[in-house]
């Protein structure tokens, strides 16, 4: 009986290892999720504020100031650019 003490100590060792690698996988898969879900939050608010200045764009206001007018394309570019960002680190996060 001596001799079965050795494997049945391996083997909750064995165990215990793949159930501490189990709950780190899941940590990690949560914590990719909620990173996932905040960059989808982002992604929302960018949009958002892309489609406001598209509207705003859109209406004859925006060229009464030219200033105001180079501004406001000037910020429209740069929302557009981050929301590109956004997007490829959306994927990258997804790819994992």
């Amino acid at each position: 009986m001596a001799s079965s003490e050795p494997c049945a100590d391996d083997e909750k060792s064995s165990r215990k290892l793949d159930r501490l690698e189990r709950k780190t996988r899941q940590k990690e898969e949560r914590r990719r999720q909620k990173g996932i879900e905040s960059l989808e939050a982002k992604i929302a608010v960018v949009e958002q504020e892309i489609a406001e200045l598209e509207k705003f764009l859109g209406g004859l206001d925006s060229y009464s100031n030219d200033e105001n007018f180079k501004a406001t394309i000037q910020n429209y570019e740069n929302l557009k650019k981050e929301v590109e960002q956004l997007y490829q680190q959306w994927e990258d996060a997804q790819a994992y």
